[in-house]
Parts: structure tokens; sequence; C-alpha cells
């Protein structure tokens, strides 16, 4: 075990850390998710939602096929395919514009998942199920409250809540259309057990910030069990008592606007090396950008900068590794190339400024693989 309890530890990304409770204070007041979508349903993951909404959907609504955009994480296709649907593929991806969406295919008997990649898109994609011929269902985990998941007219959204809220567990079902929602269900032991384990790698991981005398390795492993744990085989469960405590005191437009104050910090802070590879795409007006995504020259560039970040103490995520026979060439091509570093409220101003001056000197460092 680390002894050095003097020295205050830096680091960006990865996994959430438990916020001091002055922290979760300031985060507190109007506008939690459930006063801004107050029909709604918590569950414990999203994929629990999902889960719980495609077997609705097949038992109440004569669902027997739900069509998917290419570029989407295996997780998610893996929970979808529990329900026994049968799944189609449609060409989207975070760089298009206009998804080529199945139009005239479609019948009553489909359904039509849709995702907003990093709280990109904002009204111009809303779509109804009169436009299309069938039910839908939008994924809102980049941006839960951005003018896309406000406005929508879809049949069912959902959002994952544990990416944008300091907390374990937690997401959120409910019907723009004010369809009937199935009932929210039990907290299971298994997603409690990973509850607990995430929610020990987010304290141990304060105390490892803050100093104290705990190993990385200690908080790590916690975190990535409950991680596994919760993101796996956890299936339809309920959402843990801690966290619909917190989801009813937290403000969600705080947190978001946070997100929206750290990407602007961001960008007035970097250099233009840095900027000229900041994907330009997000930068959509009125919505609060989920990360801040990167676009290399090649993968070769990518793995270098993100090797240099690490090592300087900066945890990129890269969403997602999709397989090679993806039919989606340009989605492959973005998924190779990008790397998404957080700026959510964990981070201070100064961390910001920090983070665009390692950022610099990694990219300076990898300019020859350009």
């Amino acid at each position: 075990m680390n002894k050095n309890t003097n020295q205050i530890r830096w680091e960006y990304g990865s996994e959430l850390h438990w916020q001091p409770t002055l922290e979760l204070q300031a985060l507190g007041g109007a506008d939690t998710i459930q006063e801004i979508f107050p029909h709604s349903r918590l569950h414990g993951t999203g994929c629990s939602a999902i889960r719980t909404i495609l077997n609705y959907g097949r038992d109440t609504r004569g669902w027997q096929r739900i069509w998917v955009p290419t570029y989407l994480i295996t997780d998610v296709i893996a929970a979808i395919a529990d329900s026994g649907l049968a799944i189609e593929y449609y060409r989207d991806n975070p760089l298009l514009n206009s998804p080529g969406l199945p139009k005239g295919t479609l019948s009553s008997s489909d359904v039509l998942f849709r995702l907003n990649y990093f709280g990109w898109r904002g009204t111009e994609a809303i779509l109804s199920p009169a436009d299309i011929g069938c039910d839908i269902i939008e994924d809102h985990c980049h941006d839960p409250i951005g003018p896309w998941a406000q406005n929508s007219q879809a049949t069912y959204c959902l959002t994952t809540l544990r990416k944008v809220y300091p907390l374990p567990d937690g997401a959120i079902l409910w019907s723009p259309m004010g369809e009937e929602l199935p009932k929210e269900p039990e907290l299971t032991v298994s997603h409690l057990s990973a509850v607990q384990n995430k929610l020990s790698g987010m304290l141990l991981k304060q105390i490892y910030l803050n100093g104290g005398p705990i190993n990385k390795a200690e908080f790590r492993e916690k975190a990535i069990a409950g991680e596994e744990e919760i993101g796996g085989a956890c299936g339809i469960s309920g959402i843990s008592e801690l966290s619909r405590y917190f989801l009813s005191v937290l403000s969600v437009t705080q947190l978001s606007q946070r997100r929206l104050d750290n990407f602007q910090t961001f960008n007035e802070r970097a250099t233009n090396l840095v900027k000229a590879y900041i994907e330009q795409g997000q930068l959509t007006q009125g919505c609060y950008p989920f990360s801040i995504i990167f676009r290399f020259n090649n993968r070769a560039q990518r793995d270098g900068v993100r090797s240099s970040l690490i090592q300087d103490h900066v945890y990129p995520a890269i969403f997602w590794d999709l397989p090679t026979d993806l039919n989606d060439d340009q989605g492959l091509e973005f998924s190779s190339t990008m790397l998404s570093i957080p700026c959510d409220f964990r981070y201070t101003t100064e961390d910001i400024r920090r983070l665009a001056d390692i950022l610099d000197h990694a990219i300076s460092g990898c300019s020859a693989l350009a």
C-alpha cells in the first residue's frame, strides 16, 4: 500500500470518483432529471431500460423487427438481441448529418432505434412515428436534456444517467408521446453487488486523488469489476436507493452547463495545433457536448497521442471499438481515428487549461505520424 499521504494526485479521465459533500451540494437545486421528465421510470442501467422496453413493445405493440444504427456499441446490441426481435441495420454514424434511415421498408411491426452521438444532434434530428410508419426508440445518453431530447416526438426515449451524474448506477425511460410505460423493475441482488463494487471504486479513487494511502490498483480493481458487472450480465434491474435519492436532488441542468463551460474553456485555451484535431461536428448550437472529440489523420497518430496522454495521466476513451466487418466504411474510419476526452463536472478551469497544454505536447510529439 502506498504510504504517501501528503501529495494531492492529479489525473484526468477514466472512472468517475465520488464527489465531496460540498461539491454535491453545489450541484443540487432545480431541474432534476425527473422534474424535466416527470412521467418516467428509473432503471439500474441503460441496458435494463432497453431490455424492458423491447420486451414490452414485443408483447404489447406487436414489434417483430428492430432497426439499429451501424455505429453502435456491442453491449447495446447484445441487450437488444435478448429481446428476440429480428435485428436489421441502417447506416448511421457520428459524421452523418442525415442518417440512412430505412424509409419505405418499415411497417407497424418494426421499431427504429436511434442514437444522439456525443450530443451533436439538435432539433433537426427529430422524427415522429408518423414520419416513418413505425415506433421509435431514442437513446439520449450523451445529452439527456439537449434540444432533441426535450423536444422529441419518439414513442420512447431512454438515457443512462451514470455517465453524466456523479452516481454508480442509474437510467431513465420516458415516452414523449405519453404512451404507457412498463413498471419499474425491482432492484436485483446481482445489480446491487455491482453497484457496491462501483461505489467502492469511486470512494477509493477520491481518497487516492486526495493523497490518501490507497494504491491505484485497489480502486481500479473495484471500479472495473463494478463496471463489467453493471454493463454485463446484470440484466433487468431497478436502481439503487443511493442513486435514486441523488437523482431527486441533483440538477442535470447545472451538470450539463458545466460540460458546456469546460468545453468552451478548452476551445479558448487550445492552440491552433490542438484545434486542428477537434471534430467540428460537435459544435451544434444549443447542444451540450458529452465530451471533447478529437479525430486524427490515421490510427497510428491516434494511438501515439493516446499513449503520450496516458504518460501524463490523461486517460482518453475510444467510442467505440467496432467490428471490422461493419458495413459502414466512414464509421469504421472514425472509430479507428477518434479519441474522447471528458469535460464534465469533475474538472475545474485549471484542470482544463492543464489538459490543453498536455494535448499540445502530445500532438506535437506525434506530428511525424500525421
